[in-house]
């Protein structure tokens, strides 16, 4: 049993694989959150790592994740005394939808981070509106408070911007170190097709991640987090990345996922 930042997930064996059942509410338009998907993987693969906490998480996407039943298979890459490395399949209905592979390590190879500092964003947190407008759509936000620094304010002013989001969040609970990394997945997966998104118009073009690459450098503090994220748009495909930093400028985690752009149709 886990305690998240959409709380608890317990994880039961189905055969030699594990399950999860996943909610509804942590879906946007009935697909399950591709940053939820790639949590619950990553605490898949940690079943047995004893309190090693997330290096380095990369997921390819290759199917949509329905609400209900997801499992889990799990392969042992690399055990060692500091590191640990596993490779992580998530299925529905024998489809693989997800893969996913993750580096572990020690929680004392983590020092706070110090380095490389960046300036702060000029407007405080409590200076910046939030970002309630979107929670119909994604509903699973509003478990956590997010306060737009330089961010759409509603889905009228979400095109023929900048490709460039930057803001504010935080969540207002105390959880175990690998579940509070899981917030800066969800973070990443959350905004950094907003940054292509942004600068586009959402009625002529639709997107979905094809993968999500998150590196961390230092341990993730707590309180107000600052997010940042940037993308290169193509015709057909798009690249984003971004930083996470806390309120002082450090940073400490880095990340970039690949989106694929199409008409709707």
């Amino acid at each position: 049993m886990w305690d998240t930042v959409f709380g608890p997930v317990k994880f039961t064996y189905e055969g030699d694989s594990l399950r999860a059942d996943v909610d509804g509410d942590i879906s946007f338009r009935g697909v399950v959150f591709g940053g939820w998907t790639a949590s619950l993987a990553a605490l898949a693969a940690a079943d047995g790592l004893d309190g090693q906490v997330l290096s380095a998480l990369h997921v390819v996407f290759t199917g949509q994740v329905r609400p209900g039943a997801l499992l889990f298979d799990i392969e042992q890459l690399r055990t060692g005394g500091s590191m640990a490395a596993r490779r992580v399949t998530a299925h529905q209905g024998g489809e693989p939808l997800a893969s996913i592979q993750a580096w572990f390590t020690r929680p004392n190879l983590f020092p706070p981070a110090t380095h490389p500092r960046a300036t702060p964003p000029q407007r405080p947190w409590n200076d910046c509106p939030t970002i309630e407008w979107s929670w119909p759509d994604a509903p699973f936000l509003r478990h956590i408070d997010e306060r737009g620094i330089d961010y759409p304010t509603s889905y009228a002013t979400f095109q023929n911007g900048p490709p460039h989001v930057e803001l504010w969040a935080r969540i207002k609970r105390n959880l175990e170190p690998l579940p509070r990394q899981l917030l800066d997945v969800i973070l990443f997966d959350a905004h950094l097709l907003d940054a292509a998104y942004r600068a586009t118009t959402l009625t002529d073009l639709h997107m979905v991640s094809l993968d999500l690459c998150v590196t961390w450098a230092a341990t993730p503090p707590d309180g107000w987090l600052h997010v940042t994220t940037d993308a290169l748009i193509g015709p057909s495909l798009v690249a984003t990345t971004g930083t996470l930093a806390d309120d002082q400028g450090s940073r400490y985690a880095v990340a970039t996922s690949q989106g694929r752009a199409y008409a709707p149709r």
